[in-house]
């Protein structure tokens, strides 16, 4: 045999050794990021809503279902699992064994109100989950029932300080975000009225408030705004720092001097440990559904502001409202976790 042939089949014989090592390693790290944003999703994916059918929240996720269901290539089914103020779906979702992006959470600001109110919480909702996009938001208002005798912020507060603790205002439970709106007014007024929970969220407490068990309530406009309109409800002050073109005669947050009160959001959050690759192919599925002009003009038609905002500057927002919503629970002297 030729000498260089002899001394070329053991380097062949090393090569496979190497070769054969490199491809068990690879195995047993599993695919690269970019692959696992590639092969995602396999299957149907699940939005976890937490709360029961019928909500605002299951409105929004099915405006945006079929957009997110083609740029996938698999189905987007909605899962409701509501239960003490949003916190039992929340909780499903973020306490995921190995999440792989098919279970996702239609995120709200309860989240924050979760960490400031709950006690012996078994999550945390801002670590132990992360937002994919940040997609809409909705301008709130507080509204009253009709009956009441007063029709103004002010005429709220002067009511209000006539009769302490007789006011009664609903919410979704008190880890929520209404509570939260509610208690700001308190502090920043200093009158004192009295919390209504009910367990199937805005809905039941738009029919507590029309049926005067409550005098009370955060509305949106979706839901409430024919009410009002039919003067079965008042509109005392909208969230934020303008009028709102439907109900251009109230006044707004900032004109007032209620400025805690501010719109509510909702966003695609997923447990802490998804891929991020996962997470960057949800939120450009989210935005994609998004900038669709018939999902567009579906949204805004319901009372819904647009945000479309990436993982990283949803971060950014939610990182703001909560030190809003904390300093909110220190001038108000709650309790914070």
């Amino acid at each position: 045999m030729n000498p260089g042939a002899r001394d070329r089949a053991p380097r062949r014989a090393r090569l496979r050794t190497v070769c054969a090592q490199v491809a068990l390693a690879t195995l047993c790290l599993g695919p690269s990021p970019a692959t696992l944003g590639q092969e995602f999703p396999s299957r149907p994916v699940r939005w976890v809503i937490p709360f029961g059918p019928g909500t605002i929240f299951e409105t929004a996720a099915r405006f945006l279902i079929p957009g997110m269901s083609a740029s996938f290539g698999q189905p987007v089914v909605i899962e409701n699992r509501p239960g003490a103020g949003a916190l039992i779906g929340t909780e499903y979702v973020a306490r995921q064994v190995a999440p792989d992006g098919h279970t996702m959470l239609m995120g709200l600001a309860n989240l924050l109100t979760f960490k400031l109110f709950v006690k012996d919480l078994r999550f945390d909702p801002t670590v132990d989950l992360v937002p994919a996009s940040l997609l809409l938001e909705t301008p709130v208002f507080v509204a009253a029932n009709a009956r009441q005798p007063y029709d103004t912020l002010e005429g709220l507060i002067a009511h209000a300080k006539a009769h302490p603790g007789k006011l009664n205002y609903g919410t979704s439970g008190p880890q929520s975000y209404p509570e939260l709106m509610f208690q700001a007014l308190q502090a920043r007024y200093g009158v004192r009225m009295e919390s209504v929970a009910y367990k199937d969220g805005n809905t039941a407490v738009l029919t507590g408030l029309l049926a005067d068990q409550v005098q009370l309530a955060i509305a949106g406009q979706a839901i409430s705004l024919g009410d009002v309109r039919a003067g079965r409800l008042r509109a005392l002050v909208v969230s934020g720092s303008r009028r709102l073109a439907s109900l251009p005669e109230v006044p707004s947050a900032q004109e007032t001097g209620y400025v805690d009160l501010i719109p509510n959001w909702y966003s695609i959050h997923l447990p802490a440990a998804t891929p991020r690759a996962v997470v960057a192919r949800i939120g450009r599925a989210a935005l994609e559904a998004l900038q669709d002009p018939d999902t567009r003009t579906q949204l805004e038609k319901n009372y819904f502001t647009i945000l479309a905002l990436g993982p990283q500057e949803s971060e950014r927002h939610i990182r703001s409202d909560e030190q809003l919503y904390r300093n909110i629970v220190t001038r108000a002297g709650l309790q914070a976790r």
